[in-house]
């Protein structure tokens, strides 16, 4: 025998039954963005951090700043750079996203965006 033939619709359950159906939804959801939240919080940290090896230094010296100021954030740039210079295309597209210059939206949509160019002062009018 299936599972499937253990479930029961939700419009064919009782008022009582929904609500708490939902209830149990609402919290596991809670949960669930509670920890996505602190994952993210602690990537953020973890990307601010101070990267303290020979590799900094390197990436100091390139950027022509101070090795303090070398974070995972700043190393994980400029290795996308360099692999994107090297003909890596999702770190190209990894670079164009980070700087904003994607031209689609949230859902994956192309958004047309058109630029007017003027030519002179009558296309002021």
């Amino acid at each position: 025998m299936s599972k499937e033939n253990n479930l029961i619709p939700l419009n064919e359950r009782t008022k009582e039954e929904q609500r708490e159906i939902a209830r149990k939804g609402g919290i596991a959801s809670g949960k669930a963005r509670r920890k996505k939240k602190l994952l993210r919080q602690i990537l953020d940290e973890i990307g601010e951090s101070r990267l303290n090896t020979n590799e900094a230094k390197d990436i100091a010296k390139a950027l022509s700043i101070n090795k303090r100021d070398v974070t995972y954030d700043v190393a994980i740039m400029f290795k996308g750079v360099s692999e994107a210079l090297g003909g890596n295309i999702k770190a190209m597209e990894f670079i164009r996203d980070t700087r904003g210059q994607n031209n689609k939206n949230d859902n994956g949509v192309n958004i047309d965006i058109t630029i007017p160019v003027f030519k002179g002062e009558d296309d002021l009018e």
